[in-house]
């Protein structure tokens, strides 16, 4: 079977996943839900990211939390424990679609949305309960979540002044970057197989 990914011990296969010596299978959620398939293909990323699944089956998060409202680290704590442990063969994501409107404003059960653009918020969500919802630390200090660890890098801009050679680097955080993707040539499915 083709391996996918690997981090530790754990290991993520196109089939079946292997988590310390057992072995399940990939855990589809059920889409069964009005127009939830971009929370599906979203979680079911989320889920099977190792380090993001290492840390979250380590309850380490709401060993700590103090939030008594909503907690996206609790709540995907929760989901990838469901998840990863669970024995059925799909489980109903209830938790986040409940608390669609507090992962983003807009954000609204029944109403198709953005796969991307939900993975953005769900990240941003995450680190912002690991920094407690403080507003108040630097920026260096808000890359040292694991959600930065995870997702997260710095941009460099540099600065070249051109009377005096001298260069001049800045760092700029970030979770998510865009990329431009261009596409070189058309490769048909077929020759793939």
């Amino acid at each position: 079977m083709m391996e996918l990914l690997r981090h530790k011990r754990f290991f993520c296969h196109l089939r079946s996943f292997v988590w310390i010596g057992k072995k399940h299978k990939v855990l589809e959620l059920a889409c069964t839900i009005l127009a939830t398939c971009f929370l599906n293909a979203t979680l079911q990323c989320l889920t099977y990211t190792p380090p993001l699944a290492n840390y979250m089956l380590s309850l380490e998060h709401s060993q700590s939390c103090r939030e008594q409202d909503f907690c996206m680290m609790c709540t995907m704590e929760t989901h990838i424990n469901q998840a990863l442990r669970c024995t059925v063969d799909a489980i109903e994501p209830t938790h986040v679609i409940n608390n669609l409107s507090r992962i983003g404003l807009h954000f609204r059960f029944g109403s198709q949305e953005d796969a991307h653009e939900f993975l953005r918020y769900t990240v941003d969500a995450m680190q912002e309960a690991c920094l407690n919802r403080s507003t108040k630390l630097d920026r260096p200090s808000q890359a040292t979540t694991i959600i930065h660890q995870i997702f997260g890098g710095f941009l460099r801009s540099g600065v070249k002044c051109l009377n005096c050679k001298a260069v001049s680097d800045t760092y700029e955080a970030f979770l998510d970057i865009t990329l431009d993707i261009k596409v070189r040539c058309f490769v048909p499915l077929s020759v793939c197989s």
